[in-house]
């Protein structure tokens, strides 16, 4: 019963905290200023020159069941998991994923067809990915399982970053050529590199036997002793070492066509790159097979100390800890797209997203439509992923001269409705255009 609440636990934090993919659609709103980089170092700038300050995009989603599929309300209105539901709305595999993209500063600087660009950001990403069989384990116990083999390996992944970049872009006819290239400082990891468990009940007396193939690197984020010791490092996180250790490299590339005052098409692709951890790096790694019989009840009501069998469980899994430098990829993104002005008021954008999200895969297909006022803006974005298919998002701008603010919300019937929702999530910042 504890598992059960803590799994959702888990589940209903990360999906309140955010969004689904990044919504990248939503950056084509701010073609012109710097904040549109970000998905495209290409796509050109307008002004001379440009500056974008403290630009947040915070995400969380994901592609299984959103809380209220999975759950009921009793009679006292308390909301539990629904045992009889999950089955029937768990996917063999399910994502739960989020994280918060930071830009502190961005410079651009336009010198006859050519465009310096500079600046910082910190990114970081989450990914839990859970099979449906573990949930049901942990839901129903093991007895519907009695001589079957599922797998229910589980895998935690995330990093933490900081970017340092310098780039341009180059306009040669009616083609413009972007580059940005990133000097990075990792801060946090925890990546699952393989995550194989399966689990046997037996027939006769209900034993368990487990398989294991497990590896798993950890820098700065777990305080491991043993299995049933583990707690978060919170103390490794310190600014003193933001830009010495665990470094990388990383490369932003993209090609926009400006086929006429009014259309642009775009292909790009973003976070190409790899991360070196060398500050304490951990790697953690169990593999062989473990066998269960329980627990003798004799002996254990003649102990005179309490016995847990949770604990007589995790005591026959071997794990083998040792200190080994590793390096991970960055979640890369690829993307295709278009925006064409139909008029002074009005504009629209399509735009094509596939994303590697350690190790996994996942496509998105946003369009969007601008409305421009003369000191305000406002738009709309429909977005289509796997098993998510209503969210809708708003974008606003204010400007005054050089300065405008801009706040952006993915999947609005999410945020209003977060129990039914499978993302959300909220982009705002703040450009100078001279």
């Amino acid at each position: 019963m504890k598992t059960c609440k803590f799994l959702f636990f888990v589940i209903l934090i990360t999906v309140l905290n955010g969004s689904s993919i990044a919504q990248d659609g939503g950056l084509l709103f701010l073609k012109g200023s710097l904040p549109s980089t970000y998905l495209n170092p290409s796509i050109p700038l307008e002004k001379k020159i440009h500056i974008s300050l403290a630009g947040i995009n915070t995400f969380a989603g994901t592609d299984g069941p959103a809380i209220e599929d999975i759950t009921s309300k009793n009679t006292s209105g308390k909301r539990f998991i629904d045992v009889n539901n999950l089955r029937q709305k768990l996917n063999s595999e399910n994502n739960i994923f989020g994280g918060v993209d930071v830009h502190t500063i961005d410079v651009g600087v336009r010198i006859g067809d050519a465009t310096l660009t500079a600046g910082h950001a910190f990114k970081s990403f989450g990914n839990i990915t859970y099979p449906g069989k573990l949930a049901e384990l942990l839901a129903r116990g093991n007895a519907p399982f009695i001589g079957q083999t599922p797998d229910i390996g589980t895998s935690v992944d995330y990093f933490g970053y900081n970017e340092l970049y310098l780039g341009g872009q180059y306009k040669a006819g009616n083609f413009i050529i972007g580059v940005k290239s990133k000097v990075l400082f990792g801060t946090n990891n925890l990546s699952s590199e393989r995550h194989f468990t399966t689990f046997t009940t037996k027939p006769e007396i209900y034993q368990w036997e487990l398989e294991t193939d497990y590896i798993v690197r950890n820098t700065g984020i777990l305080n491991y002793q043993a299995l049933d010791s583990v707690s978060l490092d919170l103390k490794s996180f310190s600014f003193d070492n933001l830009f010495v250790h665990n470094r990388g490299l990383g490369l932003d590339i993209g090609i926009t066509w400006k086929l006429s005052d009014k259309l642009l098409l775009m292909a790009g692709a973003s976070d190409i790159g790899s991360i070196t951890w060398n500050s304490g790096p951990k790697k953690y790694s169990s593999r062989g097979k473990f066998t269960f019989e329980g627990v003798d009840l004799i002996n254990l009501l003649g102990e005179k100390e309490n016995i847990s069998i949770s604990d007589t469980l995790l005591d026959i899994i071997e794990v083998k800890s040792e200190t080994e430098t590793y390096t991970t990829k960055l979640n890369s993104r690829f993307h295709v797209g278009g925006s064409y002005d139909l008029n002074d008021l009005l504009s629209f954008n399509a735009l094509y997203s596939f994303q590697e999200r350690f190790g996994a895969f996942s496509h998105q297909l946003s369009l969007s439509g601008l409305l421009r006022f003369s000191v305000f803006q406002t738009g709309l974005t429909y977005s289509l992923s796997k098993n998510n298919f209503t969210s809708v998002g708003i974008f606003g701008r204010v400007t005054a001269g050089p300065f405008s603010l801009y706040l952006q919300g993915d999947n609005i019937p999410g945020l209003l409705n977060p129990l039914k929702s499978k993302s959300a999530g909220l982009r705002f910042g703040t450009t100078f255009n001279f």
